[in-house]
């Protein structure tokens, strides 16, 4: 240890850890009870405000060892984002779009140097020199040219401060919108496996509009490009008056991309992927069905039995009308309802065992050496008929509930109810469903 460090400094490492700061959020967000496709959004609102404490070292008006509460710097105050989810598009692509709007960062006016000698570069506050006082002609004309040309927010910040040391965080940042598009296509419509995905996405779709309205001549939609806080150029040192000479930044607070080197260009990409392995349920039947048979698993227990076989099948597809029946408090079945969905599940349980019954025989009889193929096909042919029978239920069961009831069905009982699913997980669950 250096016992040499200046006492001041060797207080400041000390007791470097006691900064604090406060944070305040509040969030609020918006989502439609329903099941329907077309209706799947939401909206949220986000308020933060984050107070925190700072050293002089991190930005300096005065004594650097001093500290100081100010508004924290890190990201905007208000944060809105909307999202619609898996749109259809007759069926065939299903977009999803998400977009977000932030408040700007707030930053402080600087001066690009280290004109205090403390050792930080750019820490150090800029003087808001009112050109209409100032003493340095050119200083005076560069700056009414500033106050006359900058951007917006900035020419607000530095007339609000004019004569004095710049506040820190004084300056907002515009508003920033970000957004991300990607359209994802049904291969059942295009003439593709069902274990295929086919996605089109577009990332920063407002930088593209940008480029396609303005061309070369970007106007920045969807980037999120920080503004440039120095305000004071050092341009010099002035002897006699012991002064610097300071030239202004006729870019302060800009964002604009012609302006920067930050770039958030827009691309685009299409992705296609295909799932080459065995169905969940293949495997699953496999695994079964190898217990007692195959060498290294006839120690592994007993054959399956034709009713363990027939609960394996018939329970990959649930009974949507038992699974209603389970909740009449929270949908407030009248008993007509009720009566009505037992008599649709009894037929369903008992048209289910009527499949399932043989084909749990057949899987059952089989030898040491069985063909998995021929097994499993007999598994799909029951899973088919069995969902079929499903389908030409399905609109009397939706016929019975009322909208209030069918927008409070969890999502594992309405997907049961939603043809489009059953027609997917006819045959397996294998690929990814949109």
């Amino acid at each position: 240890k250096d016992t040499r460090i200046a006492p001041e400094l060797a207080r400041v490492t000390e007791s470097r850890g006691d900064l604090r700061n406060d944070v305040k959020q509040l969030s609020f967000n918006l989502r439609p009870v329903t099941n329907n496709p077309k209706l799947i959004w939401s909206l949220s609102y986000q308020l933060q405000d984050i107070r925190d404490q700072f050293r002089g070292f991190s930005s300096t008006v005065g004594n650097p060892y001093d500290r100081e509460w100010g508004r924290g710097l890190q990201q905007g105050r208000h944060t809105v984002g909307i999202g619609l989810q898996s749109f259809p598009i007759f069926d065939v692509v299903y977009m999803s779009v998400n977009v977000s709007l932030s408040s700007g960062q707030r930053f402080t006016p600087s001066i690009s140097g280290d004109v205090n000698g403390d050792g930080g570069f750019g820490n150090d506050r800029a003087y808001v020199y009112d050109p209409k006082t100032t003493a340095d002609p050119a200083l005076a004309a560069e700056m009414s040219t500033l106050l006359a040309s900058g951007v917006t927010p900035a020419k607000q910040c530095l007339l609000r401060q004019l004569g004095t040391l710049a506040s820190r965080g004084s300056c907002v940042a515009p508003w920033v919108a970000q957004a991300g598009m990607n359209f994802r296509f049904n291969p059942s419509k295009i003439g593709l496996p069902k274990r295929t995905s086919l996605v089109f996405s577009i990332n920063n779709p407002l930088g593209l509009a940008d480029m396609l309205v303005h061309g070369d001549d970007i106007r920045g939609w969807g980037m999120n490009i920080m503004p440039d806080p120095n305000l004071m150029f050092v341009r010099g040192f002035d002897p006699i008056n012991k002064r610097y000479k300071y030239e202004v930044n006729q870019r302060f607070g800009s964002t604009r991309p012609t302006q920067s080197t930050i770039r958030q260009l827009p691309n685009v990409s299409l992705s296609l992927r295909l799932d080459v392995g065995s169905p969940r349920e293949r495997q699953l039947l496999t695994q079964r069905l190898d217990i007692g048979r195959t060498k290294e698993r006839k120690e592994s227990g007993a054959k399956m039995t034709a009713s363990m076989l027939k609960s394996l099948g018939s329970s990959t597809i649930p009974n949507p009308m038992a699974l209603i029946l389970q909740q009449p408090d929270s949908l407030k079945l009248t008993r007509k309802q009720a009566d009505s969905l037992a008599v649709l599940s009894r037929l369903y349980t008992q048209r289910a065992d009527a499949y399932w019954s043989p084909v749990s025989r057949s899987l059952e009889a089989l030898p040491d050496e069985y063909s998995h193929p021929v097994a499993y096909a007999q598994y799909v042919r029951a899973r088919e008929q069995t969902v079929d029978y499903l389908m030409t239920l399905v609109p009397d069961v939706k016929k019975l509930l009322t909208g209030t009831q069918k927008r409070k069905l969890p999502l594992q009982i309405s997907n049961y109810l939603d043809v489009r699913v059953l027609k997917f997980l006819r045959s397996s669950s294998s690929g990814e469903f949109r």
